[in-house]
């Protein structure tokens, strides 16, 4: 599987296998701005807000299933001018449609993920109204409205639309909306694929490198994936990597997977990062750069990859690649503890004791160094029992 265990690094929050979903956690709602409701003036803004977010959601998971984002500005500026009665915003639970609008284009702007793929061409050309069917899915699918995204793809299908043919597959893929069935969910990426649509061409050979709804077919998963890595899509670049890194469907070779894994990295694709870092820091299809190495697991690490978090923070405590700084080490050792790394949550243990990056602390030390131990990590049974070199007595 592209991705296989190392897709676990990221918890929660993390990618699935396949092409409509969130990469990034959303952000939380705050319980006080919740508790304004009761005032009108305040509720309006609150749910122009909530719009407004339900947008940048949409937007994200336009972007990450690799679609136009821009085409999401484009409705607002139909809809706009196809208003006859125009709604005066501030007494309104909904912003307008050229605020929505400009807010999309500024988030585009912003982000360079969003700005590479509104520059992708689209994979054809069809009406507004199928195109519309298919941003409301888009927006039905974000607030977990699964029968009316999976009514919405539907319909946008029928009018022959690849997009629509390739989300109604991941529906059926994954089961929502509707009843999981592998068969169905190939049928409709083929559909799709056979009309150009690059998810629709990963996420099949997805499907025939895992042998679900298809007979299994490594030669056929990579020929998928070539014909959607040849348009841009970074999932399927990253899909070839594995397959080389591997040797599944191709002759194996760690330098060609490094190769596509750079590739993909280099556009900005999280899980392909964290491999290229892994394969500077241990010499995997490129020589040993810890340098390189430093910078690739900072990238991942700032997607919020535990592994790169607590990476980062041993090359920190070493100088490893960077000038040592132990108050560094300390802080990156803290994001990965806060996501359940155990090794993290250790190395928390040690600073507290040695008084490296932090006061030294052995009571808290201790409380550290317990919580890693309890999850089985005999390293924090040793520490414990050493009183971390003689450095605390328990």
């Amino acid at each position: 599987q592209p991705g296989g265990g190392e897709n676990q690094r990221r918890g929660a929050g993390g990618r699935g296998a396949t092409g409509l979903r969130l990469h990034r956690p959303l952000p939380p709602r705050s319980a006080a701005i919740l508790a304004q409701l009761d005032d009108p003036a305040v509720a309006t803004d609150i749910s122009r807000e909530r719009e407004m977010e339900a947008d940048r959601i949409g937007l994200t998971l336009m972007a990450r299933a690799g679609y136009n984002p821009r085409a999401m500005a484009s409705l607002f500026q139909k809809m706009s001018l196809e208003a006859r009665n125009k709604q005066i915003e501030f007494l309104s639970t909904h912003p307008s449609d050229e605020h929505r609008q400009a807010a999309i284009i500024a988030a585009i702007n912003a982000d360079p993920e969003f700005r590479t793929i509104a520059l992708l061409p689209s994979s054809s050309q069809h009406d507004n109204t199928s195109q519309m069917e298919f941003l409301f899915g888009v927006q039905a699918f974000q607030r977990s409205n699964y029968d009316e995204a999976f009514r919405q793809f539907q319909t946008a299908s029928g009018r022959g639309y690849a997009p629509g043919m390739a989300a109604l597959g991941y529906l059926y893929e994954k089961g929502l909306g509707v009843q999981q069935d592998y068969t169905q969910a190939a049928a409709w990426y083929r559909k799709a694929s056979d009309l150009g649509d690059a998810i629709a061409q990963v996420n099949l050979g997805l499907l025939f490198a895992h042998g679900q709804g298809v007979q299994r077919d490594d030669n056929e998963a990579m020929t998928l994936y070539g014909m959607a890595a040849k348009q841009g899509n970074l999932t399927a670049q990253y899909s070839i990597g594995y397959m080389y890194r591997v040797g599944r469907g191709v002759k194996q070779s760690n330098e060609t997977a490094f190769m596509w894994y750079k590739k993909a990295a280099d556009q900005g694709y999280s899980d392909a990062i964290h491999d290229v870092a892994v394969a500077y820091h241990k010499g995997v299809g490129v020589d040993i750069d810890y340098a390189q190495a430093f910078i690739w697991y900072k990238k991942a690490a700032e997607f919020g990859f535990p592994d790169a978090q607590q990476q980062v923070g041993l090359m920190y405590g070493n100088g490893l690649g960077v000038q040592r700084d132990y108050s560094e080490a300390f802080r990156w050792f803290k994001k990965a503890a806060e996501q359940g790394h155990m090794y993290a949550i250790l190395d928390i243990g040690i600073m507290y004791a040695m008084g490296d990056g932090v006061d030294k602390n052995c009571e808290t030390a201790r409380s550290w160094l317990n919580k890693a131990a309890a999850s089985g990590l005999e390293d924090a049974k040793a520490n414990i029992a050493s009183g971390v070199a003689g450095k605390c007595r328990w």
